[in-house]
């Protein structure tokens, strides 16, 4: 008998498809993971407007709207009133002259009255190196403004002729004041003559530098320090003038000036009239009046020429020496100490004891 072959167990054949697949269980998800999985929208609807809200603004919609209007018709009241005034507008005046209320007419009747007052009264400032120097009034200078012109500029400063503009200039007229001031027109020739005039005022005259005797004074000399003068130019003084005129203002008009030098102390004459005065009115010696001479400043060189002329002078100082002797001490001759005390002054004067002995004979004296 033949063996049976065991029987072999056939298994079916499995491909990957068909490959069993295991089912693993998903954690249930939580509210964070689906927030961050879920989009958020961008733009949320807007609750809507609660009916209060909308009732308020509507009528601060209707209160804004009616004070515009209000005052618009205000505003539109104030121009029909201006329009139809004939009279100037309040608080205004031509340079301090009052013309509120007026009419034309009266407003040219007042400056009839008043108009030459202000301009007589009106004054320029002259100012010379920033001080002031003097002053001129517009009547001085030829100006003259008509009531015409006056009274035509105060009331086109409330009626320029446009009718929003008009408004607006009675409204100002409430609460500033409006100060006007007419062209300065001058008569030209009469401000040239007054330039003339005023610079022949502020001119300085120069001092010139100088020495003179003076009575009673301990050294007999006044000496004159030199100053220096100023010359004003009376065109451009002119010119400076019609600018400020121009300008409609009372700022200070600069007065050009050209500088006059003073001549200095001439120390060559003082020197020479001060050493005569010392020699012959208080009897110095050559040694004392270079002292003197050097005490007020006058230099060597200066000393030693006009020094020159007393060097040899021995007569002329032999008789100021006699004439000290004979008024101060009459008795040297026969008074030993008034014999050296003599001498002694008489050196302090600047005389040589040889000059002095030279007088004095040959008398012992020391």
């Amino acid at each position: 008998m033949e063996a049976q072959k065991p029987l072999e167990q056939e298994t079916p054949e499995t491909t990957p498809q068909e490959a069993p697949t295991a089912t693993i269980p998903q954690p249930e998800s939580t509210p964070a993971a689906n927030m961050e999985t879920d989009p958020i929208p961008e733009e949320m609807d807007a609750p809507p407007e609660s009916p209060a809200k909308k009732t308020a603004g509507k009528l601060a919609a209707l209160i804004g709207g009616g004070i515009v209007a209000v005052l618009g018709i205000f505003y539109l009241v104030l121009c029909i009133v201006s329009a139809s005034h004939g009279t100037i507008l309040g608080r205004t005046d031509v340079m301090g002259v009052d013309m509120s209320g007026l009419t034309v007419p009266q407003a040219q009747e007042r400056w009839q009255q008043k108009g030459q007052a202000v301009c007589q009264a009106t004054q320029l400032p002259l100012t010379v190196d920033g001080e002031t120097a003097g002053q001129v009034s517009l009547w001085e200078l030829g100006v003259s403004v008509t009531p015409e012109t006056a009274a035509q500029l105060a009331y086109d400063a409330g009626h320029s002729g446009h009718f929003l503009e008009n408004g607006w200039s009675l409204l100002r007229s409430w609460f500033r004041e409006t100060s006007l001031t007419p062209p300065w027109t001058a008569d030209d020739a009469a401000l040239q003559e007054k330039a003339a005039e005023l610079a022949e005022q502020l001119d300085v005259a120069a001092i010139d530098g100088a020495c003179r005797l003076e009575q009673g004074k301990e050294d007999g000399f006044l000496v004159t320090v030199p100053e220096d003068g100023r010359k004003i130019d009376p065109r451009q003084l002119a010119d400076a003038l019609r600018a400020a005129l121009t300008a409609g203002t009372s700022d200070p008009v600069v007065c050009a000036y050209e500088v006059v030098e003073a001549k200095p102390v001439d120390f060559d004459a003082f020197a020479e009239t001060y050493a005569r005065e010392l020699f012959q009115r208080k009897r110095y010696g050559a040694r004392r009046m270079r002292q003197e001479l050097s005490r007020k400043g006058v230099g060597r060189d200066i000393i030693d020429q006009v020094l020159e002329q007393y060097q040899d002078m021995d007569q002329a100082a032999g008789e100021n020496i006699a004439l000290v002797l004979e008024r101060r001490y009459p008795t040297w001759r026969e008074d030993e100490k008034a014999r050296r005390r003599a001498v002694a002054a008489l050196q302090r004067l600047g005389y040589s004891f040889e000059q002095v002995r030279a007088v004095m004979g040959g008398l012992d004296t020391e």
